[in-house]
């Protein structure tokens, strides 16, 4: 009988697989876009109901994450300590080297 973690790690080993391909497709793109101080990922309706909420120096905790572009987005406008979560290795791998390329002060943990 299968336990709730052997779910959870094929999910895991799932999305490291597809994540090649995914940043294969994004990653260049991203990265150069993220280049531009501030630069922001969100648009609206997301942006407009974030401003209405106010991400100012607020704290963020960001499930499934992915690789990080909407997470380092809510940091460029404003947010306070910004921490990402994803159960992708690959992608908490991706998200952590943008960031430092960046200079976008994230924190990423793979988790489940």
């Amino acid at each position: 009988m299968k336990t709730q973690s052997d779910y959870t790690e094929a999910n895991r080993l799932a999305w490291n697989e597809v994540m090649p391909r995914h940043q294969a497709a994004n990653q260049d793109k991203w990265d150069q876009r993220f280049s531009v101080p501030g630069y922001s990922a969100l648009v609206d309706p997301e942006l407009e109901q974030l401003s209405k909420i106010g991400v100012e120096g607020k704290a963020i905790c960001h499930l499934c994450c992915n690789n990080g572009v909407e997470l380092m987005s809510l940091k460029n406008l404003g947010a306070g300590r910004c921490v990402g979560f994803d159960i992708s290795d690959a992608a908490i791998d991706e998200a952590t080297q943008r960031s430092a390329r960046a200079g976008v002060a994230c924190t990423f943990v793979r988790s489940d």
